[in-house]
């Protein structure tokens, strides 16, 4: 008797396979709502309630496009690229180009002469909107919303800092993000120096899910571990002053579109902008989101990229120009469709990191002196204060070397590879408090 096996292959829809966290190669990969653990009708109401062209990312997948052209819809996107700046920094850090954000910008524009107050300008006060480039301020000393301090900055980071990896920012872009696989060619202006002039949906994407992911690229460390997470607690002190006056500028430096300050609205600079991003640290932008919520944000909410960590989730659109409290009831409904968490991220932000900094320094009002993994220079913790801080180095005989506005539970960065051995002090003051440390350099 001959007995026939009969083998049954049940083949299960790709549905009821389990995902796993991904990045996206020449193309990005796609998923259902269900699959990434957010609710259909949530999805397809915030894509139709903020309109134009857009699409929703989370975990890696494109879960909803909208808009003729799909993920290839492009534009310009004004100020959202302005992040871009502050990550080509930080790329320019990791890989020993720039020792920190507390480089002098006169030090890397060597064939310009800077007055005596734009040479103060660091590279973190352009990626704050403190610089006081064609302002009456100095450096640190007012908030300016300033497109001509921006193009000073693209300048910097496209003509000077990155040269050597191509002719044009377009060029430089691609060659040093190649491992996003930009899936249409990025166009960058040249005289706005790296404004996204042409710009996709989907390769807007792919920057902020770089973003999203602490600067890993699928394995690839391609800025400094916690460079994200840092930048959320390193906003813009929210009692700086507003600009207020005009002011002289080095050189005609250009400008990536607009003036040298807009009228702020109360919400908008100071206690929510932080390395050219829009954040929600204190919840004066958006009420009902997470704190570590941040935003490339163009043409006052026409063109956006918005990161939620705490969702692993990724919104970007462009078309309809939104104030923050039309944000926030958009994005509100979405976050409340997240029904479940199916997928295990890989690189995590991790909540804003409020008070920390005070925290950690309310065990003494001193300055206390931390090491730091430059190869020269000191990194000064600041105690808890109320206000507004002024920090002055001074040598033996006085002489001020650094002078700078501060906030309570600072870590300031001063570089010394310039700076001769022997004693300095370290003062700080503030309201009701007054601290002086001795510094004693070797080398």
């Amino acid at each position: 008797m001959i007995r026939v096996l009969v083998l049954t292959i049940m083949l299960l829809p790709v549905s009821m396979l389990a995902l796993e966290y991904t990045f996206p190669g020449t193309t990005w990969e796609t998923a259902t709502p269900e699959e990434v653990g957010l609710d259909a009708g949530a999805v397809n109401t915030a894509a139709s309630q903020l309109g134009g062209h857009g699409a929703i990312i989370r975990y890696g997948y494109v879960v909803k496009v909208w808009g003729s052209s799909g993920l290839a819809a492009s534009t310009d996107w004004a100020s959202s690229c302005k992040p871009i700046f502050s990550l080509m920094i930080w790329k320019a850090i990791h890989d020993g180009k720039v020792e920190s954000f507390q480089t002098l910008v006169k030090d890397i524009m060597t064939d310009q002469t800077f007055n005596e107050k734009d040479s103060k300008i660091q590279l973190y006060h352009l990626a704050h909107m403190t610089s006081g480039w064609g302002r009456a301020e100095d450096p640190g000393d007012a908030f300016s919303y300033n497109d001509w301090a921006i193009n000073l900055y693209g300048k910097a980071v496209y003509h000077y800092i990155f040269k050597e990896s191509g002719t044009t920012p377009s060029e430089i872009m691609q060659s040093e993000l190649s491992m996003l696989q930009f899936e249409h060619d990025p166009g960058l202006h040249e005289t706005k120096v790296g404004r996204w002039a042409d710009v996709s949906v989907g390769d807007a994407g792919r920057m902020a899910h770089l973003f999203l992911n602490d600067g890993n690229w699928n394995g690839t460390q391609v800025i400094n571990k916690g460079e994200i997470y840092n930048m959320l607690g390193q906003v813009v002190p929210a009692d700086l002053p507003i600009t207020k006056a005009e002011g002289d500028m080095s050189f005609n430096s250009g400008t990536l579109g607009g003036r040298s300050t807009y009228q702020n609205d109360g919400n908008m600079g100071p206690g929510s902008y932080s390395f050219n991003f829009w954040l929600n640290a204190n919840k004066k932008l958006w009420p009902d989101l997470d704190t570590n919520v941040f935003q490339g944000n163009g043409h006052f909410g026409r063109e956006n990229y918005t990161i939620f960590p705490n969702e692993q989730l990724i919104v970007i659109h462009y078309g309809n120009t939104f104030s923050n409290s039309q944000m926030n009831s958009r994005y509100k409904p979405l976050l409340e469709g997240v029904t479940s968490n199916p997928i295990e991220p890989i690189n995590e932000i991790g909540p804003a990191p409020v008070n920390i900094q005070e925290t950690q320094a309310a065990k003494n009002k001193t300055i206390n002196i931390y090491s730091t993994s430059q190869k020269s220079g000191l990194v000064l913790g600041l105690p808890v204060f109320s206000g507004i801080g002024k920090l002055r180095i001074v040598n033996t005989q006085g002489l001020t070397l650094v002078q700078e506005r501060v906030h309570s539970g600072d870590k300031f960065n001063w570089d010394t590879k310039q700076i001769k051995p022997g004693v300095y002090f370290a003062e700080l003051n503030a309201e009701g408090l007054k601290v002086r440390r001795k510094l004693t350099l070797t080398h």
